[in-house]
């Protein structure tokens, strides 16, 4: 599918990265990281498929590190020519 806007919704605290416990007896539904989300984020940035990135962010539920990363992310993805909403 071509012109796909990606949409990311930050309003709740996401933890830097998840440990896998591939011992544990109970199946973990899927849970994404922030490490995962930024990287999910830099790729979109080169995908010719993706326009634009539509993101809802809750700046409480990010540390300060989290929201300078968040920013030079944009700011990349902005800089392949796209937008960010």
């Amino acid at each position: 599918a071509d012109n796909v806007i990606l949409t990311v919704n930050l309003d709740k605290p996401l933890p830097e990265h998840y440990e896998s416990d591939i011992l544990s007896p109970f199946p973990q539904e899927a849970q994404f990281s922030f490490y995962e989300m930024i990287k999910t984020l830099n790729i979109a940035a080169m995908d010719d498929r993706v326009k634009a990135l539509s993101a809802e962010v809750n700046m409480s539920a990010l540390g300060a590190a989290q929201i300078q990363e968040l920013r030079r992310t944009i700011k990349y993805f902005r800089s392949n020519g796209k937008k960010a909403y």
